[in-house]
Order: structure tokens, then sequence, then C-alpha cells
């Protein structure tokens, strides 16, 4: 079987070829150059494999041995790859535009699985007959055989970390350690840092100042009225960084209309809804000339690690594996799937089969948080979130995302369930990590942030004109207001799925589909 490679993605990061080795990202603690001489003196696949995930970075790796092809993605999917299995030939893509599936046919069960979620579930894309790597899996080539094989999954230790003491200092020790490196990796380069008024961004912004980083600029995006504004300008002037705040307007429409469709067709692979938020504030601010052109953005993604998805009621008893896949199934597709009996039997069969248990089964819960868990980093985690880089990419940046390298992922492993609900672990390091000064500017969704917010209750008039506004306002607009001042009740319509605001931003996924791919 022939392998070949369409690898055209040249926007941030680009591909090095060494010693036979394919690669694209960045490694902490080492040059690519000695990654791609490292795997090149691995004697066989075993070996290989056990050295990549041990890699600290954001990667993608293509290994050509001639008669095996391996093709990695890393623990978060964070560098994308695809494949097309035909009789003869195998192609490996590293991006899905609307160039490269020109001529292909669409998958039209897999376009309605959109009106449901965020991403395509499992290893399947829009388009008939194309395949993505999933996070953590290996594509693996050899003869005339082809097949994903997984190297790694988030998954819970057998005997975890308990003590909080012991915790803190485990947490200090290796976050201290991934940021250190960062810093020598970034060197002299003006790192920037969206920042908000929650916790990762801001032990982001902490640990790059406390590990040497020197040239650091912050920004933050939106109405003036969302509470995370005045936050993060506290907190930037606490630190003496520069920050820039981007009003966003309804008078951007036309601008984030053109950005959107040129955005899909880079950034959602037929496989994800794009994370747009940024869109706007960035193309400001490079037309501002405020971010320097070899710049490195280092956003807060992947906090959820510490214990957000830790769900209290599977703290105790016992549930079924049908309870399990039910709360999946609800929480990523909502109520509306039940619309979809064909989908919806289609993705309780992959949980089944990709996370190895049956609806009959009776779990622990902790064993019932871990299958939740597991789906979160490999579908929605790796698929939209991590995918947010993108947005970087799109006008030619780099990145760095630090709280998915794979020692920081090592750690909350470690832990257990009661160390990582309600982030209690992580909430000590806290504590302990900042000083008091920092500590009583008060992050978003703490008890001030709450008292602020009660201040700002719905009228009954605010509740009319937010339901008027979803009958009769042209489609298009929907989104765009949600970020562009609209009321808090509106915008708290959509976050509790009363209106499901991803209606209204596949409609125009799907219409851009349409347009860039000429149907």
């Amino acid at each position: 079987m022939t392998v070949s490679y369409s690898l055209s993605s040249d926007r941030g990061y680009k591909w090095i070829n060494c010693n036979g080795v394919k690669l694209k990202g960045y490694f902490l603690g080492q040059s690519p150059e000695k990654v791609a001489s490292q795997i090149a003196s691995l004697d066989n696949e075993e070996q290989i494999t056990e050295f990549i995930s041990s890699l600290s970075g954001c990667f993608s790796i293509i290994i050509d041995r001639g008669d095996l092809t391996l093709a990695y993605v890393d623990r978060v999917r964070s560098i994308p790859l695809f494949y097309q299995n035909s009789v003869a030939e195998i192609i490996i893509y590293d991006s899905l535009s609307s160039e490269t599936v020109k001529g292909k046919p669409l998958d039209p069960a897999k376009l309605r699985e959109f009106d449901y979620s965020l991403f395509i579930s499992g290893n399947s894309t829009a388009v008939d007959g194309i395949y993505q790597i999933p996070a953590g899996y290996c594509l693996r080539i050899c003869g005339e055989s082809a097949e994903l094989k997984r190297y790694w999954i988030f998954s819970y230790s057998e005997t975890p970390v308990d003590n909080e003491k012991e915790a803190v200092k485990y947490i200090g020790e290796e976050y201290g350690r991934v940021f250190s490196d960062i810093a020598e990796y970034v060197g002299d380069r003006t790192v920037v840092i969206p920042l908000s008024g929650g916790h990762d961004s801001r032990l982001i912004l902490a640990s790059l100042i406390r590990s040497g980083c020197k040239n650091i600029i912050t920004y933050s995006y939106g109405s003036s009225k969302w509470k995370d504004s005045p936050i993060s300008v506290q907190v930037a002037d606490y630190y003496s960084v520069p920050h820039y705040f981007v009003p966003y307007t309804k008078r951007q429409k036309r601008r984030f209309d053109s950005l959107f469709k040129e955005s899909v067709d880079y950034s959602s692979n037929f496989s994800s809804v794009p994370v747009i938020q940024e869109l706007i504030a960035i193309d400001t601010l490079v037309k501002q000339k405020k971010i320097p052109r070899d710049a490195i953005f280092i956003p807060g993604y992947g906090g959820v690690i510490t214990g957000h998805y830790i769900h209290e009621n599977y703290l105790t008893g016992s549930f079924t594996g049908k309870s399990v896949s039910d709360f999946i199934v609800s929480t990523f597709f909502g109520k509306r799937i039940g619309e979809n009996p064909d989908l919806e039997s289609s993705i309780r069969i992959m949980l089944n089969n990709e996370y190895e248990y049956k609806d009959s089964d009776l779990l622990s819960g902790t064993q019932a948080n871990e299958i939740f868990e597991k789906y979160v980093f490999q579908e929605e985690q790796a698929k939209f979130i991590a995918n947010a880089v993108r947005t970087y990419e799109f006008f030619g940046f780099e990145w760095i995302m630090p709280l998915f390298d794979s020692r920081i992922l090592d750690v909350w492993e470690k832990m257990s369930v009661n160390l990582r609900f309600s982030d209690a672990a992580f909430k000590a390091y806290e504590k302990e990590f900042y000083d008091s000064g920092i500590l009583k500017i008060g992050f978003t969704g703490s008890k001030e942030i709450k008292h602020f917010q009660k201040k700002s209750k719905a009228t009954l008039l605010t509740k009319i004109k937010a339901r008027f506004r979803c009958c009769f306002l042209p489609r298009s607009l929907h989104y765009l207001y949600v970020f562009f001042g609209l009321p808090e009740y509106y915008y708290r319509l959509f976050i509790n799925r009363d209106i499901n605001i991803n209606r209204f931003v596949v409609r125009k996924l799907l219409k851009t589909y349409m347009e860039l791919t000429d149907r």
C-alpha cells in the first residue's frame, strides 16, 4: 500500500523533515531536530510509542520506515492529522480546507451531528471517506493494513495522591518545571496572554513572570458590561504588564462575517465548530501593531483538568453504564438529539466501544466519573478547546498550551477524586503560590463577583426583549449579539440552553461549508 502526504498547512508552526521523521509543533526541553534524531535511533515501534508518549509539548509526528508508517497526534490532538484510505493508497493530510476536499462528497449524517454538538465524535469527519486521528492515537500503516492504535487516554491512578499537603508540593514542582521550560523556550520573544477574570490565565501570567519571562502583554475583549473586563485590568496592573481591551460592537459585523468564512476554511477541518470569540480582538490588535509578528500566544486552555468535570452525584453510590451514557449524551448533545435516533444510537455504541463498558455494567462513582472525563478529554477538550489555537495560527502566530503539557496531565491523573472535586487541590495550590495582594482580586465566579452579578437581575421587560430578539432578529445576528453586549439575561438563556446558541453558529458554519465547496 502506498502512503502519500498532503502537508500544506504552513501557518504557525512549520513541518520539519529530519532523519526520515516529519514533525510539526513545539517540544519543551529539546529541539525538534533532537527529537527526530532520538526517534530515528529507536529500534522498534514499542520504543517509539513510549518515547512519544513521554514528550513534553504539542505536536504531530510522522515516521516513515518504508514498510511501516506511524502517524502520531499528541494527547490532545493539538495539531490534527487526517487520512483517506483507498484500496491502493493512504493519503495523510494536515488540514481539510475547501481546496483539499473539492470534489469529495460530504456526509449528510455527520453534518447533522453539528446541530447537536461542537464536534464530530470518534474518528469521522464531515467528508465522506476521510477520517481524523483521535487524541492520543497513532495511525499504523503496515503492508496492506491500516489501523488506529491508542497510546494514551486520561485515566485515574490506581494509587492516587490523597494528601493535600503532598498534592500541593507535587503540583508546585511539576508546574514549576513546565513553566521554566516555557520561559527558556520563549527567550526574548513577546508572550501574548488572553487574560480573563478566571483562574487559568492568571496562573499562566504569574507563573511565567516567576519563571523569568520579561516581554509579556495581555488582552481581553467583548462587551464592557462583562464582569471579566475590570478583573483582567486589575490583574495586569498588579503584575505591571501592558493590557489591551478590545470592545466588540455591532459595527464590526461585516468584518466578523469576512473573518468567519476565512477562519472556518482554516480551522474547522470539517470536524469541529471553530472557536471564533477572539477573531475580532486579534485582528484589531494586529492592525494596531500591538502584537509583534514573532509573538507567541499562551492561553489558559485545559484548566478543567483540575476537577471541573467531576460531578458530585457520582462521588458515592453505584451507577449503570447506561446512566453514564445518558449523562454524556445529555451534557454534550442536548435533549434535542432524541430527534435523531440513528445518530444517538451510533454515539452510544461509540461510547461503549471506545471506553470499554456496557450499558448493563454496574459502576462505582469513581468509575462513572472516569468514563465521563475520558470522553471530555478525548472529544470536547481535544476537538473544541485545544482546536481554538487555530485562531492564532490563522493570523500566523505560534502558541503554547501549558495546561495540556504531558507532565501536567500526569499530575492530575495521579490526584484522587476527592482532591480534584471542586478543584480542591488546585485551590490549595493557588493559596500557597500567590501572594496575598493578588488573591484580593476576585476571580470570575468568586463570592465577590457573584454578589456583583446579583445586582443585574433581569426585569420582565428584559425577558420580553430577549425572547423577541430570538424570534425576529436575522439569524446571522444572533451569535454576534452574545458577544456584543446584550443584557445578561439574554446571555444566560444561551448558557442554560433554553436557547441553544450552537444552532445559530452551526447554521452559519454549514452555510459557509456549502459556499466554500461550491455546493
